[in-house]
């Protein structure tokens, strides 16, 4: 949805928690100068040797929160897409030391301009991190984070309610991408079993286990929506083609034949 939103500009994409650079790919390819931080350093590693060495991409092993420092970083042995500043899930344990850095002072000291969209994934420390950006330096036109209050309350002390209302406070509008509660992690390699139940706008009053809150200006709202259906409408004709057997062929062929 966030590679189908019709941006304006095309400043830097900014990818905090970038884990192994699946969210940036679309961004890097168009060209868009992406900056990605990572702060675990097998995954660090990965993502550097994929990504590091185009010219448009900046790779940093950097956790990133509100406040600077070293903290303990807690992995699992499940799955690395849970890796986190905090302890919430059975498996975790603490195996690395990670520096610690806020967007401001990073974005900074990288010289970044304009930041025309944001996505942040951090295992829960999702608000703290947006609490070190700069609003006042950059006004990026999207901005995505993940949120499960559950987590967030628990071991950060916010919910997705101080998300929205901190946005707000920004001049954005919240939208919702809500997901049906997490049951478990899939093993790395394997997909968890995540069910998506729909997109829409913020209004306070709900209670969503899990998912993603998206924050645009009041004035792009239709356009996201736009984005929104675009995907979902993408994502059901891929189930259908999946179910007509050689169906990936064909589509797989037109695509080498068109150049897409």
């Amino acid at each position: 949805m966030v590679a189908r939103y019709a941006f304006e500009g095309r400043g830097t994409f900014v990818d905090v928690g970038a884990h192994a650079g699946t969210f940036l790919a679309p961004f890097a390819k168009r060209g868009w100068p992406v900056v990605a931080f990572e702060p675990h350093p097998a995954l660090f590693a990965r993502l550097n040797d994929t990504y590091g060495k185009l010219p448009n991409v900046q790779c940093v092993q950097r956790a990133i929160s509100d406040t600077p420092g070293r903290l303990p970083f807690y992995t699992s042995d499940t799955h690395s897409g849970i890796n986190s500043l905090a302890a919430f899930h059975p498996t975790h344990r603490p195996t690395v030391t990670v520096v610690v850095s806020t967007l401001r002072e990073e974005l900074s000291r990288l010289n970044v301009g304009a930041v025309t969209a944001m996505k942040i994934d951090v295992e829960g420390a999702d608000f703290l991190a947006l609490r070190g950006f700069d609003f006042g330096a950059h006004r990026p036109e999207l901005v995505m984070v993940e949120f499960m209050d559950d987590r967030s309350s628990k071991h950060f002390g916010y919910t997705h309610h101080d998300m929205a209302r901190y946005m707000g406070s920004h001049g954005y509008d919240t939208w919702v991408s809500e997901w049906a509660p997490i049951v478990g992690y899939g093993r790395e390699g394997i997909p968890s079993s995540h069910r998506w139940i729909g997109f829409h706008a913020y209004s306070g009053a709900g209670a969503p286990a899990h998912g993603n809150l998206v924050f645009v200006s009041p004035r792009d709202g239709r356009r996201l929506k736009v984005a929104v259906r675009q995907t979902v409408l993408r994502t059901r004709a891929r189930g259908v083609a999946r179910s007509i057997p050689g169906a990936r062929s064909v589509v797989r062929c037109a695509r080498h034949h068109l150049g897409r």
